[in-house]
């Protein structure tokens, strides 16, 4: 079977998908930008097309675009975010046709914007299936009048070898380790952390990230380390170092931060929204808060901090959780199930 990739190559989850077709055989292709700078993934023939998160690039490459899906010839065409790459294949008319929704492409972008509307739209109207990875999600596609029958929760997931590490002992260590653009609220766990410290003065608080993305956090704060953004693989063995998992985004789908974090047996601190709740029952195995309570949530860390028994217990039930729902080859798994019904 040819699988054809419409996606942003930045992103972890394209390079993981793109990497476990390829190994299983697949003759796997990638239509992306040009402007990706990346290694060869083998077995991955990659085509790169200028810059196309606009419309009107789009449009003045239309032709090219659509000559290389005649020159890949491929029997599923797959694209991955609703409102733009998934949007650009599905103008292609390319058919079977299927587009994976990430989350703010349907629960964010909308509401902001009546061209993100007419896209996401268009998208699922050309779609012969979708993917989500939330249930939130996936019932916000269906009340657009999506066919329950054509939408599956699949999940970018994680890997099966997380579950063998041993999260190390601790000094009563915080990371964060999402975006540091505004909807994840990295101010206010910066806030908490204030609030933890003067009772915790051991504890100290790491936040990873690109600080470009929210420049003004590059004051200098006392027992808080920032460190740049890390290549996958160098994250995950990084967090095996901590006790502790602060992310506290207004808006999300399934983060699979969160699920590694889970995996690896950190304790999650994650705000209460419906995609988090999929995943955290409240002082069960992990906590609830909302997403902008500096008090709440500097009150669930020290909480976590003192109760070891809390976090050792959560551990346990985090690790059985995601090993019966979130491994990344059973998604993957059921990916295949859908290319291969719609080929038949």
């Amino acid at each position: 079977m040819r699988i054809c990739f419409f996606a942003d190559l930045k992103s972890i989850h394209t390079f993981r998908w793109l990497r476990y077709f390829a190994q299983k055989g697949y003759e796997t292709s990638l239509i992306t930008a040009a402007t990706y700078n990346h290694n060869e993934i083998e077995g991955v023939s990659i085509y790169k097309i200028p810059y196309f998160h606009s419309f009107d690039t789009i449009l003045l490459n239309f032709g090219y675009i659509k000559w290389l899906i005649y020159k890949i010839k491929p029997d599923i065409l797959h694209g991955i975010t609703l409102t733009s790459c998934a949007f650009y294949a599905s103008l292609t008319g390319f058919h079977p046709f299927v587009a994976t929704a990430l989350g703010s492409d349907v629960m964010v972008n909308p509401k902001k914007s009546l061209r993100a509307r007419i896209k996401l739209r268009y998208t699922l109207k050309k779609a012969d299936f979708v993917t989500a990875d939330a249930d939130i999600v996936k019932r916000k596609i269906i009340d657009m009048y999506y066919p329950a029958t054509k939408i599956k929760k699949v999940l970018f997931g994680v890997d099966s070898s997380l579950l063998l590490n041993r999260k190390k002992d601790g000094n009563s260590l915080i990371l964060s380790c999402r975006s540091l653009k505004p909807n994840y609220n990295i101010d206010i766990i910066i806030e908490a952390y204030k609030l933890v410290k003067k009772v915790l003065p051991s504890s100290r608080l790491v936040v990873v990230g690109d600080t470009s993305q929210n420049p003004k956090l590059l004051c200098k704060y006392e027992n808080i380390e920032f460190l740049p953004s890390m290549p996958h693989n160098k994250i995950i063995d990084y967090m095996t170092n901590f006790d502790i998992f602060v992310s506290v985004p207004s808006s999300d789908a399934s983060s699979v931060s969160l699920l590694e974090a889970m995996a690896l047996g950190l304790f999650p601190i994650v705000s209460d929204i419906p995609a988090n709740r999929e995943w955290i029952k409240n002082e069960y195995n992990g906590c609830l808060v909302p997403p902008r309570d500096v008090h709440k949530l500097a009150d669930s860390i020290i909480k976590a901090i003192r109760q070891s028994d809390l976090r050792e217990s959560a551990a346990r039930i985090n690790r059985e959780i995601i090993k019966e729902k979130a491994i990344f080859e059973d998604n993957m798994q059921k990916l295949e199930e859908i290319y291969h019904n719609l080929v038949k």
